[in-house]
């Protein structure tokens, strides 16, 4: 094998390790865990609703979390956005279940920022939230996440079949909006 394939390999193994390895730190296996996304549009029909339950998917979504609560940074209660009361795509309402235990609402995810329960804040966003004090309903803020993670979703979603092409260009419209 030539010296550039096999730097090749390295570096993709390294990546995958990485990847395996903030996820190992972050909740420990990621076997039995599910995720539950979903996808707010006030429409006037119920919501679409992703269940990432295979692997890869939780690894990748987990990964797209924590690179978007690095790029956060934490805020005051009374400065962070209002969840919007819009017609259209208004954000992402996120479960957790391990073992096919009852699905905990874990955070909410709306144009960049995340609101999350202080007693749930996924250890990937603690750095970001550690020091700051819950809001009156116990819930502390993120802002500045950028789009990533939702446009993440929406593409799963959408590749699942959980949404059809016309949902998609509205939530599409919706983050491009914000």
């Amino acid at each position: 094998m030539s010296k550039s394939k096999c730097i090749s390999w390295l570096i993709v193994l390294s990546a995958a390790l990485a990847s395996v390895a903030a996820v190992a730190q972050d909740r420990g296996p990621v076997r039995g865990e599910t995720f539950v996304i979903e996808l707010d549009i006030f429409s006037g029909r119920p919501n679409p609703r992703l269940v990432l339950d295979d692997p890869a998917e939780v690894m990748a979504f987990t990964q797209k979390m924590k690179e978007s609560c690095d790029r956060a940074s934490a805020v005051r209660a009374d400065a962070a956005p209002e969840y919007p009361g819009i017609l259209g795509y208004r954000g992402m309402l996120v479960s957790r279940s391990m073992d096919g235990g009852a699905a905990e609402r874990s955070f909410s995810i709306s144009g960049g920022s995340m609101r999350m329960a202080k007693q749930h804040t996924p250890l990937a966003c603690q750095s970001r939230t550690n020091g700051l004090a819950a809001d009156a309903a116990g819930d502390v803020h993120l802002l500045g996440m950028g789009l990533g993670l939702e446009h993440h979703v929406v593409q799963l979603a959408l590749q699942k079949g959980v949404i059809d092409t016309v949902a998609y260009q509205v939530i599409l419209q919706g983050l491009s909006a914000r």
